[in-house]
């Protein structure tokens, strides 16, 4: 397709959802097209022709594709500048890139303890992985309270809204959605309750979340 832009992703997914954000704070007009697991979209010869590894999200624009959501992040960032989503001095792009790529041990952490309750048949075995799995992505939370309580404004790399928050917030609200409470993280809750009302998260919350209670996967968070 030489014209036009198409984004490629599933309802719910945290990545896919990144990808959403990005594009409405950057004003990128595209065409969402929601895939489905369980009917085999992500194994089509089509899908693997735009990206092998069978995953999403992928974004087409014109000619380019382009997967791997903290990539999509990055190119959007660098082939549509306006409006900027990193900070025009040095240290603070340093600063969000940081950031940006450390939330990829938050999304590994959710991912392992949330995969689990697809498959949960609630052995001994389940129990103690799925304990040992949650402590870790309690620790990882824990460094993103530290974070967020040591910054110097209310978005995680300070007082502007950035590439950061486009890349962390989703995640934050699925592990809400997923049972956290946040009661032990104050300035997470704080932040999550930020994010939750900004017109890019509104306009792109998952559509199968709308009008359905959390999950109880992650209680205790």
């Amino acid at each position: 397709m030489a014209a036009g832009r198409v984004l490629h992703g599933i309802s719910g997914s945290a990545p896919v959802w990144r990808a959403h954000i990005c594009l409405r704070e950057k004003n990128l007009p595209y065409e969402a097209k929601v895939l489905e697991m369980s009917k085999g979209d992500l194994r089509t010869p089509e899908y693997l022709a735009l990206n092998p590894r069978g995953q999403v999200p992928v974004l087409q624009d014109g000619d380019t594709v382009i997967s791997e959501s903290l990539g999509i992040l990055q190119y959007l960032e660098t082939v549509y500048p306006q409006p900027p989503l990193l900070p025009e001095d040095k240290a603070g792009k340093g600063h969000v890139i940081q950031r940006c790529q450390e939330t990829a041990n938050l999304q590994s952490r959710m991912v392992d303890a949330v995969r689990m309750k697809f498959v949960w048949k609630g052995t001994p075995e389940e129990v103690k992985l799925f304990a040992e799995r949650k402590e870790a992505l309690k620790d990882e939370l824990q460094r993103w309270e530290d974070y967020l309580a040591s910054g110097k404004g209310p978005f995680i790399c300070g007082s502007s809204f950035s590439l950061a928050d486009v890349a962390l917030a989703p995640f934050i609200l699925a592990v809400q959605r997923f049972g956290a409470s946040y009661a032990a993280f104050p300035n997470i809750l704080k932040y999550a309750d930020l994010m939750k009302p900004r017109p890019s998260v509104v306009e792109t919350w998952p559509e199968h979340w709308k009008g359905t209670q959390n999950k109880d996967w992650l209680e205790g968070l």
